[in-house]
């Protein structure tokens, strides 16, 4: 089961682990006495700016010392609480660890004139912090080991095989034929699964019209597009009717593997180094689409590359998931759902679906994108499942 660790897992935490990251820097350099100006996951101190992005995290703390706590509890500890316990502390340790760390390096850039940890040694003072974090963990730990208890002597100076042990070797044998089926079905199931899925790549084109008197426009609301990788098929195409004008991103994934999968870390409106935009504001919405309630995710991006705040592009952006013809806006449950009608036979493929419009935008940005859902919602879904069967 230890080897289980070897497997790659957390990346869905990122986000979250940011936001707390965020959080706690901000709230303890203000209780320093410093002014801080926030926007989302960027924010400025007197000294200079200052972002947390994937690295800062601390998803890499978390998964080296829950590993490396596993290990310690199994090997100093006897008792099943005692173990439990000292997983748990491998667990919240390291997360309040990397809060202190973030703090610490953002207090050392600008004390010292943002001469120290803002290169190279940024990344150096945050895993020997690290370093100093686990050690006084383990220290810690060692003082309430248990020692193993103690064999006791086998009587007599033969080993008698008795048939109380035959019944023993029969377990043992049916122990291990179970493990070797449980080795082998996955990779069974994996190849019939992949036999039948579809062995062409998608064919999907931008529509020239689309309801309502929504068509495509030479002229795009901004330069953006969402940073999303590995597509089999994508379009970014902005959208007018009359005075209003809509931005609309589909990524189309096939045969989605790890370079190349729909929900990854990797995904997202913005990326958090890119030096043109940044997102600064994330939350969720629930709007009325086909007689029901559709849950999106929407978000404000604001064009970056320009010095004053008053004159930077901002635009508001709302993002689902069409997962073989199911709609979500979770993360968690588009992965679920793809591989409940991958193992069904039907495939696996899934698309992101983003509608942008700028915040400014005549009437406000969510009555466009809520009135270019409504007319156009339909219509987007049946392009997505001709898509999926080939049509």
């Amino acid at each position: 089961a230890f080897l289980f660790f070897s497997v790659p897992l957390g990346e869905f935490l990122m986000p979250q682990m940011m936001q707390w990251t965020a959080e706690f820097t901000i709230l303890a350099l203000r209780l320093s006495g410093i002014p801080v100006f926030r926007e989302g996951l960027q924010f400025v101190i007197p000294s200079g700016n200052w972002s947390v992005v994937e690295a800062c995290s601390g998803v890499r703390y978390l998964i080296a010392s829950v590993m490396v706590g596993v290990l310690f509890a199994y090997l100093n500890y006897q008792s099943t609480r005692r173990r439990l316990i000292f997983i748990a502390v491998s667990i919240l340790v390291p997360v309040v660890a990397n809060w202190v760390r973030a703090y610490l390096i953002v207090m050392l850039g600008h004390l010292s004139g943002n001469a120290l940890a803002t290169g190279a040694d940024h990344l150096i003072y945050g895993w020997v912090f690290f370093g100093v974090v686990i050690t006084l963990m383990f220290v810690i730990g060692a003082r309430w080991s248990e020692s193993p208890s103690v064999a006791q002597p086998i009587s007599g100076t033969r080993r008698q095989v008795t048939r109380s042990q035959v019944p023993q070797n029969r377990l043992l044998w049916s122990v291990a034929v179970g493990a070797a089926a449980l080795l082998v079905a996955p990779h069974v199931v994996l190849w019939s699964v992949v036999k039948s899925e579809i062995a062409g790549a998608p064919v999907l084109t931008a529509p020239a019209t689309l309801a309502s008197g929504w068509h495509a426009s030479d002229q795009p609301i901004a330069n953006w597009k969402p940073a999303f990788r590995g597509s089999a098929a994508e379009f970014n195409r902005t959208y007018s009717n009359g005075a209003t004008a809509a931005g609309l991103y589909v990524g189309y994934y096939r045969h989605q593997d790890y370079a190349h999968k729909l929900v990854s870390s990797d995904n997202a409106l913005v990326r958090s180094n890119d030096v043109v935009w940044s997102q600064v504001s994330a939350q969720s919405r629930s709007i009325p689409l086909d007689g029901a309630t559709l849950t999106v995710r929407s978000a404000q991006l604001r064009d970056s590359g320009h010095a004053s705040g008053a004159s930077a592009t901002r635009l508001v952006a709302w993002q689902l998931y069409w997962v073989n013809g199911t709609l979500t806006s979770s993360d968690q449950w588009a992965k679920a759902y793809a591989a409940f009608y991958r193992l069904l036979g039907r495939g696996d493929d899934a698309a992101v679906v983003i509608v942008y419009a700028r915040a400014d935008a005549a009437g406000g940005a969510d009555a466009v994108l809520g009135s270019f859902l409504r007319e156009n919602f339909s219509e987007l879904k049946r392009r997505l499942a001709s898509t999926r069967d080939g049509e």
